[in-house]
């Protein structure tokens, strides 16, 4: 179980910077609509909000939507060396 807190919710959107040669979380905002703008544009809240849901439920989504995608890529690296073969023969 996560602490509640708003980096832990599935409405948050983190922001990234780029330092180095990688990406940096440095803050984020809510996507929830329920809530007033200037409380979604805010710094995070402690404790959440009576809109905070589990982050998890997002995770198992795009789990499965990273499995989907791999299996496209498996499909179309298949075709290309069918193809690739052929050219070889």
């Amino acid at each position: 179980m996560y602490d509640i807190d708003c980096r832990n919710c599935i409405y948050y959107m983190p922001h990234y910077i780029l330092s180095g040669f990688q990406y940096r979380a440095i803050d984020g905002h809510c996507l929830n609509t329920n809530l007033p703008f200037r409380t979604r544009h805010r710094l995070c809240l402690k404790g959440g909000c009576s809109f905070w849901e589990e982050k998890q439920k997002d995770i198992v989504s795009e789990a499965k939507s990273i499995k989907e995608i791999i299996s496209l890529m498996q499909v179309r690296l298949d075709e290309l060396l069918s193809i690739l073969q052929n050219y070889i023969d």
